[in-house]
């Protein structure tokens, strides 16, 4: 069985591994050992790293990035952009 999970987490690439700022990873990472795949879909940060949380085995799809939604103009432009890469996520 194949899942495709989308969060509105901001996401951040470490040394090629993906982590995340809330523990609802580690019930993904989990999760992830009863699949055939699963496949993480949220905004990847550029920032520097505050996640701690290991997504461990799945396949990320990143999405823009951005900030806040109280700045509705660059929150409305990346979720725009973002359609690009749920389609891919669905693949």
């Amino acid at each position: 069985m194949r899942l495709a999970v989308y969060t509105d987490y901001a996401y951040h690439r470490v040394d090629g591994r993906v982590y995340a700022e809330r523990a609802f990873a580690l019930f993904l990472a989990q999760l992830a050992r009863d699949l055939d795949e699963l496949v993480v879909i949220g905004r990847l940060s550029p920032e520097p790293s505050k996640a701690r949380y290991d997504l461990g085995p799945v396949r990320f799809v990143p999405l823009p990035f951005y900030r806040t939604l109280a700045e509705p103009a660059t929150a409305m432009r990346a979720m725009a952009r973002s359609l690009r890469g749920l389609w891919r996520g669905l693949d």
